[in-house]
């Protein structure tokens, strides 16, 4: 690993290979492989290696793998087998590469913290046995925060964050916004009475604001420049905050339908593929990461019309056929799953669908009254602001309200014979709640943006809306 190397050496391969931009991480996996007194294996936790490994490995980092004994670093055999159907799972535990980096990891004791932007504790029961007073891993979270670099952890990762004292004296984690495996999720794989402590217990007895998202729900504190997860669902956005933090890359939350009937026209729909297609292009091109997901989760219908509308339209058959996008469609996530932390933007895609499903969806507004109140950007397109006109902000307030909008109009709903099929209408709708309703003409691109809320009226305003979105966000 590049990160290894000295300094002089390290430089110049960075710059053969083009790649001076990259960050260095220090990824710390446990050595440890009983669980207490219990008589069983445990060790890693696959899941929390390999979704941060994915993530980091997307964003064009080198990895370096460490443990307090060096060697083979062994993994909980439970989480094996629970990660059965994870296929980066099983990709990253039966990889040639990766089962070498987890073979020959080096000893934390010849680790240099030089050269590291970040260090990452990978967690797993056996990081309750040897992180807390390994005196290496104390001093390379010590020594890397101090230099200005990204501390983070995962799980029970983070226990290894509770003796750590900076240069001045002080405890990382005192006062701090910190999470880790919490007291109900070790009552829930009953291991509070095996475990020498708890992480919760102990971070708060240290002064530190400890967080408890729910049972296995998603949970990532960033505080500054320490980040950490609160289980193993939170494995893969806590990496992605590390990458943000270290890239600077904007989140976008992109938001589709999952409804796919016209009303009761007997007509298939769905969302619209160039208010999709347009700005995932947009969004890409500035360098933003984008996380999909839909109402229900799962693949997210297209309207099967707009993918016959757009056969001219290069960047939309890319998007319908390319297999990153295919997979992006297949496997959206559910927005009740979804935490606001993180995303600088959400973006609600259009479509006849979303008359049906995003109006009255609790986690959409949920979504939108978040972002739009810790100062980020929402935004939507043509009959994707449907899903802003019951949002309700912190202070009570609709977030329409007094605003100027746009969305399709009645008139174009006249144009595609739609007006009688649809609930009610966009125009109609904002009208009535007090929003200021913009109609820039039929099939005329016509983008509003009113501070933090961005709206485009219909297809031809998609690529501007989201152009507008990229410029707020600069």
């Amino acid at each position: 690993m590049i990160a290894g190397l000295p300094a002089d050496q390290r430089a110049r391969l960075a710059a053969a290979l083009g790649n001076v931009a990259s960050k260095n991480i220090l990824m710390v996996l446990t050595s440890c492989d009983k669980l207490g007194d219990s008589g069983k294996q445990t060790g890693w936790y696959l899941p929390e290696c390999a979704h941060p490994y994915a993530a980091f490995k997307a964003a064009g980092f080198n990895m370096t793998f460490a443990s307090p004994k060096g060697g083979l670093a062994p993994v909980d055999e439970g989480s094996v087998d629970a990660s059965k159907e994870d296929k980066g799972c099983m990709d990253f535990h039966t990889g040639e590469e990766t089962k070498k980096l987890i073979a020959n990891t080096v000893a934390l004791k010849d680790v240099k913290s030089d050269g590291f932007d970040a260090v990452f504790l990978v967690g797993g029961f056996g990081t309750m046995w040897d992180f807390p007073d390994d005196a290496d891993v104390q001093r390379l979270c010590a020594e890397i925060y101090d230099k200005g670099g990204i501390v983070s952890a995962v799980c029970h990762g983070p226990v290894g964050l509770i003796n750590v004292k900076l240069k001045d004296g002080s405890l990382l984690i005192k006062d701090k916004d910190v999470t880790a495996f919490t007291n109900a999720e070790e009552d829930a794989v009953s291991c509070r009475e095996i475990v020498p402590y708890t992480c919760e217990d102990k971070m708060k007895a240290l002064g530190a604001n400890f967080s408890d998202g729910g049972v296995f729900q998603a949970n990532v504190k960033v505080a500054g420049r320490l980040i950490t997860g609160q289980n193993p669902p939170s494995a893969d956005p806590c990496a992605k905050a590390v990458v943000k933090a270290l890239t600077g890359k904007k989140e976008i939350l992109m938001v589709l339908t999952s409804h796919d009937k016209l009303g009761d026209s007997g007509k298939q729909t769905g969302w619209y593929l160039p208010e999709c297609a347009h700005p995932y292009a947009v969004f890409k091109a500035a360098g933003f990461n984008m996380t999909f997901a839909s109402t229900k989760g799962g693949l997210s219908p297209v309207d099967e019309g707009s993918v016959d509308a757009s056969k001219e339209d290069k960047g939309c058959m890319d998007f319908n056929t390319g297999e990153e996008t295919k997979k992006l469609i297949a496997n959206t996530l559910a927005v009740k799953d979804v935490k606001s932390d993180g995303f600088d933007a959400i973006f609600l895609v259009g479509g006849f669908g979303t008359m049906w499903d995003f109006p009255d969806n609790v986690d959409v507004q949920r979504l939108c009254a978040e972002i739009y109140d810790k100062g980020g950007i929402v935004s939507a397109v043509c009959h994707g602001p449907v899903g802003l006109l019951n949002v309700k902000l912190a202070d009570g307030s609709l977030l329409v309200k007094g605003k100027e909008v746009t969305a399709f109009t009645n008139a174009e709903e006249d144009a595609v014979s739609c007006r009688d099929i649809v609930p009610y209408t966009c125009e109609d709708k904002f009208k009535e709640i007090g929003a200021t309703f913009s109609d820039g003409g039929v099939f005329q691109a016509n983008v509003k943006v009113a501070d933090r809320l961005i709206t485009g009226q219909n297809p031809p305003s998609a690529e501007p809306t989201a152009q507008a979105v990229v410029k707020a966000l600069s």
